[in-house]
């Protein structure tokens, strides 16, 4: 099975909150201070990471693919990583433990 991994929305902050009619929270714009963007939110928050910082919106990276939003992605074998995820589970080493896959990890050959 193969799956696609979402990196990163390729728009900025500005243009992603002006689009996006979810619920935001935290926002870290890449070299300035974090500021508050619709406070008081009582939901789970997803991370979003954009081109130029990131912020925490009720949608996940998936969803907002899904929903249109441009994105840097790439794909990889869900069922290689799950298999590596059951193998780490099955042994008490924590140096084994398998990462999220990047481009370059349960890479799918073509």
């Amino acid at each position: 099975m193969t799956k696609i991994g979402v990196r990163r929305l390729s728009i900025e902050i500005d243009e992603f909150l002006n689009t996006y009619e979810g619920s935001i929270g935290y926002v870290y714009p890449y070299d300035e201070e974090p500021f508050y963007v619709q406070s008081n939110v009582h939901e789970k928050l997803y991370n979003v990471e954009l081109v130029d910082g990131s912020l925490f919106a009720s949608d996940n990276m998936e969803s907002l693919y899904e929903q249109g939003y441009p994105a840097e992605t790439f794909e990889y074998d869900a069922d290689e990583y799950h298999r590596l995820c059951e193998e780490f589970n099955a042994s008490a080493g924590q140096e084994h433990r398998p990462s999220f896959p990047t481009k370059y990890e349960c890479r799918v050959d073509a």
